[in-house]
Order: C-alpha cells, then sequence, then structure tokens
C-alpha cells in the first residue's frame, strides 16, 4: 500500500471511528432526556427518548463491536445503583408483600469517547431497562420481560466476547435486570422460570460486596465505601430471597420446601441491614442533615413482609396454627411501623401490610371453621383496605366478601345479607353482573333470603343471577343450571307448583342437551328436595363456595 492510500486509510478509519462515537453519545444523550421525563411523569415522551436511542444503538452496533477495548477500572463508578423498593408499595397488590424490584430509571453518566466505546453494552442495556420499567408500569409484563431479556443477552455477550471477569458495572446491571425479569415472569404466572431468575440475583450482592471490599484494601476511590451502597445490595439481597421464596411457593413441586429457609435467611439479614442504615447517612458522609432511616424503623419494614410471606407459605401447606403465628406477627409489627415518628410516610404500606395479615389471619381461622374468631380479623382488614384502596379495589372487595360468608355461615343473616349486598354492588360495578364472582354473590343473596322466608327477593336474586350467568357462562353451564334449579324450589317453597314444576323440567331439558343423558345425577337432589319440600342448596354448591 503507498503511501497516500494509507492516509486515505486513516482518515476513513479516524472518520469512521469519530461518526460512531458521536452517535453512541446522541444515543446515550437521548437515553438521559427520557430520564428525566420518566421522572416528572411524562411516560409518553421518556418512551419516546428510550425507543430512539435504542435504534441508535442497533445501527452502531456492528461498527461499535469491532471497536471495544477491555473494561477499564474507572467503571467501577459509572453505575449509582438505586435501592430496591417493596413491590406492593408500587401497586397496591397484596399478593406481591414482601417482594420488591428496581424501579428507578438509569442514566448512562459516560462523559468521555473511549468510555462509550468500551461500555456500549451496558449502556444499550441499561436503555432496555428504562423501556421496560415503563412496560411494567403499564402491566405490559410480555413486553418488559423481551426487554429484560435482550438486556441480558446484550451482557452475557460483553463477558463472553471481551472479558475474563465481569467488572462492578456489568453486575450491578445484572443485578437489576435478573431481578426485574423475575418480577414480570412472576406476574405472568412463569413461577419455576421466575425462582430460577430470582435466584440468579441472589448470588451477586455477595460478590458486589466482596468487590467492594477488595477496592477498600486497594484504597480505590468507589462507591463501595458508602455504608448507603452496602445497605442497597444487602436490600437486594433481602428481596431476591423472599421473591424466590414467593415463586418457589406458587410454582409448588418439589422446591417448594426451600421457601421457608429462604424466608428465614432474608430475616436473618435484617440486623445486618439495620445497621449499615444507622452508621451513616445516604451519601456514606456525616450522619447530620439528611441521615439513613433508624435501624429499627427499617429492619421493622423488612421483617414484617418476611414474617407475612413466612405465614403465606405456612398457610398454603395447611400448617394453619403456625401461619396464624406469624400473620399475628406480622400485624403486631406494621402496627408498631405505622405509629412510629415518621408514620405520616409509612402509615399507608404499613396498613395495606397489616390489612393483609388481618385478611390471612381471617382466612385461615375460616378454614379452621373458628368462624366467631374470624370476623374481627376481616372485618378489620376490609376497613383497611377500604379506607386506603377504595371500596372499589379488587382486595378491599374480596375482604368484604370473606367477611360475609364467615357471618353466613354463622347464621347471622341480616348482617350477611348486607354485607352480600354491598359486596355484589361493588362487583357488578367493578366486574360486571356477568362475572363469576358476582354470580356468586347473588347467588348467596338468594340464598339468605330464602332461609328467611323471603321468598320473592330470593327469586329476584336467583333472577339476577341466571341472567347474568347466561350472557357470559351460557345456559348450560352447571353454576346456571343450579340456579334455575334453586328458582324452582323457591317457586315450590312459595306454592306456586306449577311454576316450579316447569322451571325444574327446564333444566332436565337443558341437561339433557348439553350432556346427552336425561336427568343426570347432579340435578336428581334438586328435584326430590322440591317436590318433598325440603330445604335445597348443599355446602357443595357455587353459592356455597368457602371466603
Amino acid at each position: 500500500m503507498d503511501s497516500t492510500s494509507s492516509q486515505d486509510f486513516s482518515f476513513s478509519d479516524a472518520y469512521q471511528s469519530t461518526a460512531m462515537s458521536s452517535s453512541v453519545m446522541t444515543a446515550m444523550s437521548l437515553n438521559d432526556h427520557g430520564v428525566d421525563y420518566h421522572l416528572c411523569g411524562n411516560l409518553t415522551a421518556a418512551a419516546k427518548c428510550y425507543e430512539g436511542a435504542i435504534q441508535m444503538q442497533c445501527v452502531t452496533r456492528t461498527t461499535v463491536k469491532s471497536k471495544r477495548k477491555h473494561q477499564s477500572s474507572n467503571e467501577r463508578q459509572q453505575l449509582d445503583m438505586p435501592e430496591p423498593l417493596p413491590e406492593s408499595s408500587i401497586c397496591h397488590d397484596s399478593s406481591l408483600i414482601g417482594m420488591g424490584r428496581f424501579v428507578t430509571p438509569l442514566k448512562t453518566n459516560f462523559h468521555h469517547v473511549d468510555e462509550c466505546t468500551n461500555s456500549y453494552d451496558a449502556a444499550t442495556a441499561m436503555m432496555l431497562y428504562n423501556l421496560s420499567l415503563l412496560k411494567m408500569s403499564q402491566s405490559q409484563f410480555v413486553l418488559a420481560k423481551d426487554l429484560l431479556e435482550v438486556a441480558l443477552m446484550d451482557l452475557n455477550r460483553n463477558v463472553d466476547d471481551d472479558v475474563d471477569e465481569e467488572t462492578p458495572l456489568f453486575a450491578r446491571l445484572r443485578l437489576m435486570i435478573l431481578t426485574n425479569l423475575g418480577m414480570a415472569l412472576y406476574r405472568l404466572g412463569r413461577y419455576d422460570e421466575a425462582a430460577d431468575r430470582f435466584e440468579d440475583a441472589s448470588t451477586l450482592p455477595v460478590l458486589l460486596l466482596q468487590d467492594a471490599q477488595q477496592a477498600q484494601a486497594q484504597h480505590e476511590v468507589y462507591l463501595g465505601h458508602s455504608p448507603r451502597y452496602a445497605n442497597m445490595l444487602l436490600r437486594a439481597l433481602f428481596f431476591s430471597l423472599l421473591n424466590c421464596a414467593r415463586a418457589l411457593d406458587a410454582a409448588g413441586g418439589h422446591r417448594s420446601h426451600e421457601a421457608l429457609g429462604m424466608v428465614r435467611d432474608a430475616g436473618g439479614l435484617c440486623e445486618t441491614i439495620g445497621s449499615c442504615s444507622e452508621n451513616k447517612g445516604c451519601g456514606g458522609g456525616s450522619s447530620s442533615g439528611s441521615a439513613a432511616p433508624p435501624s429499627e424503623t427499617e429492619c421493622t419494614d423488612l421483617l414484617s413482609g418476611a414474617a407475612y410471606v413466612e405465614a403465606v407459605i405456612y398457610h398454603t401447606r395447611g400448617k394453619h396454627e403456625h401461619a396464624e403465628a406469624s400473620y399475628r406477627q406480622c400485624i403486631e409489627r406494621s402496627s408498631s411501623r405505622s405509629s412510629g415518628p415518621d408514620h405520616q410516610q409509612s402509615s399507608s404500606t404499613a396498613a395495606l401490610v397489616a390489612a393483609a395479615a388481618y385478611d390471612g389471619l381471617g382466612h385461615s381461622l375460616f378454614d379452621r371453621r373458628q368462624l366467631s374468631a374470624s370476623v374481627t380479623p376481616l372485618r378489620t382488614s376490609w376497613s383497611l383496605r377500604s379506607s386506603h384502596l377504595g371500596e372499589g379495589h379488587a382486595d378491599s372487595i374480596d375482604s368484604l366478601y370473606a367477611l360475609g360468608r364467615s357471618l353466613h355461615d354463622l347464621e347471622q343473616m341480616v348482617d350477611a345479607l348486607a354485607v352480600y349486598e354491598r359486596t355484589y354492588r361493588l362487583q357488578s360495578q367493578a366486574l360486571g353482573p356477568g362475572h363469576v364472582d358476582s354470580l356468586r354473590t347473588a347467588c348467596n343473596v338468594a340464598r339468605i333470603h330464602r332461609t328467611c322466608g323471603n321468598g320473592a327477593a330470593a327469586l329476584e336474586a336467583c333472577d339476577t343471577a341466571i341472567v347474568g350467568g347466561r350472557e357470559s357462562l351460557g345456559g348450560s353451564h352447571p353454576f346456571v343450571l343450579d340456579m334455575v334449579a334453586t328458582k324452582g324450589v323457591v317457586l315450590h317453597e312459595m306454592g306456586r307448583t306449577e311454576e316450579a314444576s316447569k322451571v325444574l323440567m327446564d333444566v332436565v331439558q337443558w341437561t339433557t342437551d348439553a350432556s346427552g343423558s336425561s336427568n343426570p345425577a347432579v340435578f336428581k337432589d334438586h328435584l326430590a328436595k322440591c317436590f318433598g319440600g325440603r330445604c335445597l342448596l348443599a355446602e357443595g354448591t357455587p353459592g356455597a363456595a368457602a371466603a
């Protein structure tokens, strides 16, 4: 190659490198603008910025791959990792109490071209992670999962292609991505896969703490010196363990026995977390000014979540006395938390944890047929939930129905009827009158009216359930047929024998059309009891479903 062609080649290479670096810097700047929009609540603008940044990264991917260098030690300072937050405080879903994930979007914070090219995959992973946060907040869990899986692939490609050992920057990103990927899978009901991701995440905080200790021993300038950083890693480990425990318990199978051990391991971290919290303030400096919360306060929050998860696991396994002890422990801790010195900030979250524990306690007592004892915790749960979430929230409605069912079984018919009617109104508004939950409540309203001798009101409730059931489930659905048969029995008891006979023969015709066999056994009891003048619904019917 002559000197002229050599100069042309060098100029072309330099030009290409400069253009590539400029494109990468532009993408990162666009991502950081998206973070600003995100934090201000302008999610539409944030999404456009994130998507634009990701598109630019894809265009420059081939060029960057040929320009990568090994990661430098300066990357230790390139990601100030946020703390994970309790999932139930984000979406107010009691089924997620004790679980946690990362919710804060990340700025790239790269200021030099070399850093950009060396950390290209990390920057792309951050952008994908940021966009996944928006999808999670919009309950688009499939999209969030897909984005996080691609982000994980970017991190894996860097480790596989360029370095022998993962740097702290990549390990922190991997921890955040694995945690949120596990949560997305959990919300999709893919519990085994979620448990695997949470378990992978649980290995990283320890490695990062070890790295921080090594950096400190070598007198490196490193945010690992900060008690806040250590506290954050311990919290991440705590949530990873509880997340995995809940996923394993939900999945069942041969690994479900590991769940309780993980809960206990998480509980054992609380003292250490509290120690880190009370040592120094948020930046690891003086404790004056903006100090971290005192250890007792923070530990109470975490221990309340751990106690609730433990109770749920025991409850799932039918160990009711152990479950009730853990529910009561959760209630005690949450109550003390909400009355603490910063109760205005924490009372809502603490109250919702306590409400879930009261609800679980009431259900466990009901399961053991301790009906009188179940009423107070169920009523307390409904009161807390309706106050903090509103009457129409799904959790509030569930607690109200459970209270009605307990009163029903205690044969406190007047109170049970009032609760059922209120529940049905709320369910119809939130779910629609044809939803199975609404129909179940209407069926119980009919049962109480019939028991109390209010035939006309019982017929009205039956008709409500039948109309709604036929529209949503179809005329041959067992629930609908059962309610039609119930209507026949009520008519018979009111002395309207001809109408009763016609209704019950219609039931036989429906079942013949649906099953191909006349007068199936499931309705023989209805016919016999009707024409024998006896009581109708046995405990096994849909209207008698357990709370």
